[in-house]
């Protein structure tokens, strides 16, 4: 409250309301724009021991140039400002509505309970808050909540290996989702493992065929023919033409059918079915999802000759 009202001495253009002990101010006309104003607006609220603000933006063109203004300053005086269009806290918002008419809307609410409800919006937007208004999007609706799941859910069947993280991880999504244990496991996985048996069988061939031990191959060996109900024979057969395919082609004449569906010839590799040696890998990503965090364990796990992704790296 302090703060708030040492602005509304200090600057005649900021008005705001603390309804609920919710503090609100608004930037009206050409100050706004303004950047010496808005530079001193922030360092009372710093001096005051407020460490961010939550800008409300109007979906308009000058109310992203404005949004995109104080955002620049911000960043520059080290301000966390998260920028926020009004509609995703106001989804009825008209030109010229602002918080006041959120709080004049919602006067049933608890003041814990408007909190939540804004920091429940600001989850779904992460860093681009702080980078990019641009970039901000609307919440995700439940059936493309799903569909995320859905997906996450195939690439952990598809490429963990280890089956108590497979099952943790997937049981995790099952509960942000809120899909029940027989939907689950019935209308999803079991789906997900039939579309995927194929690849996920030609993966588990390659584990077999790059471990080195003994024990642990044997073990492998009765694992995969349990999974996929094969024979001995069958599993030493799908064995040899996979590694027949990836060590040298059939024959050095051939079709371009035949040549676009020969493997590939026998990799060495410095990450297990990931990175070869000798060759390019594209790592791409959106901003600020830790490629550089990624780049600089792989590298380290290479000279270090550690584990990388939980597979041994040469």
């Amino acid at each position: 409250n302090k703060a708030f009202f040492e602005i509304l001495s200090f600057y005649p253009y900021i008005w705001g309301t603390t309804a609920k002990g919710i503090i609100s101010t608004c930037v009206l006309g050409a100050k706004s724009l303004n950047q010496d104003f808005v530079e001193r607006a922030i360092d009372i609220l710093e001096l005051n021991m407020i460490r961010g603000a939550i800008y409300l933006a109007d979906e308009d063109e000058q109310g992203l140039k404005k949004a995109k203004f104080f955002q620049e300053i911000a960043y520059q005086k080290g301000f966390v400002l998260l920028i926020l269009p009004i509609k995703f806290i106001l989804p009825e918002a008209q030109k010229g509505d602002d918080f006041v008419e959120y709080l004049q809307g919602n006067k049933n609410k608890s003041t814990q309970k408007l909190v939540n409800d804004i920091e429940e919006k600001i989850k779904y937007f992460g860093y681009a808050l702080i980078s990019d208004y641009l970039s901000c999007q609307a919440p995700p609706t439940e059936e493309e909540k799903q569909l995320q799941a859905v997906q996450k859910a195939k690439e952990i069947l598809l490429n963990e290996n280890n089956e108590i993280k497979q099952y943790t991880e997937l049981e995790k999504i099952r509960k942000q989702t809120r899909f029940s244990e027989s939907a689950w496991e019935n209308k999803i996985l079991r789906v997900l493992r039939r579309e995927i048996r194929g690849d996920r069988l030609k993966l588990d061939l390659k584990y077999y065929a790059q471990e080195d031990d003994p024990i642990k191959q044997i073990e492998l060996k009765q694992k995969i023919c349990g999974r996929y109900s094969l024979s001995s024979y069958d599993f030493q057969r799908l064995s040899s033409k996979l590694q027949q395919q990836e060590e040298k082609p059939a024959k050095t004449i051939f079709s371009f059918d035949e040549f676009m569906n020969l493997g590939n010839q026998g990799e060495d590799w410095l990450i297990p079915s990931f990175l070869p040696k000798s060759s390019m890998l594209l790592l791409c990503a959106a901003p600020k999802c830790g490629k550089s965090l990624l780049a600089s364990d792989l590298a380290y796990s290479v000279v270090s000759g550690g584990q990388f992704l939980n597979q041994q790296v040469k």
